[in-house]
């Protein structure tokens, strides 16, 4: 991966059982590299507050807690599923930082949260309407099964601010993509459809979850988001798993 020379803060990142990846090394990488796509088209102010949906351990917290100022506003606060991950997150980012927020949502996932409560993501989250400037929702909806993506996009919309940022990664489904499987150059087929998702894996649908493009700009368009910005990842070819990447921004409040 990509070396930057983007600021991450000084504390130990989670044990090995704890990250979301195999490969510890590339944990803090990782958090730089999103933050320098994220740097490309957001203007991300000292004051914003960032809302990180699918945070695990934090891991974007390490990125981007030093570009917040907490005397300024600037707050980070990020939603899991995974009791253990977003423990993890609240006890050492969390108890570091006073401008860092960890929220446990208890919903039932047969790999990330077995024994949470069915549908418990489907209700809103104790946040007021447009509170966040930036919303994150990082390899989130590549585990999401229909109920609860669609819900997810409609709280995204309900959350940011006018003006605000959402940027997203996953593996989104359009022409092209259909192409590379055609070719049999994507690893993954997709051969579930369920309405705009597709899974991968018929086995375990969340494990591996494609979203139609045309889904994603239903909800832009019904929103008025503009999409500043679409980078076609390096799964589409087989080169790695590397995912899509789209950030939209929220039209800005009338004058």
């Amino acid at each position: 991966m990509k070396q930057l020379a983007l600021p991450v803060i000084d504390l130990a990142p989670p044990p090995p059982g704890l990250m979301d990846q195999p490969d510890a090394s590339t944990y803090l990488p990782h958090a730089a590299y999103n933050l320098w796509c994220i740097l490309q088209q957001v203007e991300l102010r000292p004051d914003a507050r960032c809302l990180d949906l699918g945070c695990g351990t934090g891991r974007m917290a390490f990125a981007l807690l030093p570009m917040l100022d907490a005397t300024q506003g600037g707050h980070y606060h990020g939603v899991d599923i995974h009791p253990k991950r977003i423990a993890w997150a609240r006890e050492h980012l969390g108890g570091a930082y006073p401008n860092a927020t960890f929220t446990f949502v208890d919903h039932q996932s047969p790999h990330f949260n077995p024994t949470g409560q069915p549908d418990a993501a489907l209700t809103a989250l104790p946040l007021p309407d447009g509170c966040f400037d930036v919303i994150l929702a990082h390899s989130l909806f590549s585990h999401l099964l229909r109920p609860i993506a669609l819900h997810t996009l409609e709280e995204v919309a309900r959350l940011l601010r006018p003006g605000g940022w959402f940027y997203m990664t996953g593996y989104f489904w359009d022409a092209e993509a259909a192409s590379q499987v055609a070719s049999g150059h994507a690893p993954w087929a997709f051969p579930i459809v369920d309405g705009p998702l597709r899974y991968a894996l018929p086995e375990r649908p969340e494990a591996i979850v494609a979203v139609e493009m045309e889904l994603l700009h239903a909800t832009a368009a019904r929103h008025g988001w503009k999409q500043v910005c679409l980078l076609r990842g390096t799964w589409r070819s087989g080169q790695s798993s590397g995912q899509d990447i789209a950030i939209w921004r929220a039209a800005a409040p009338a004058t």
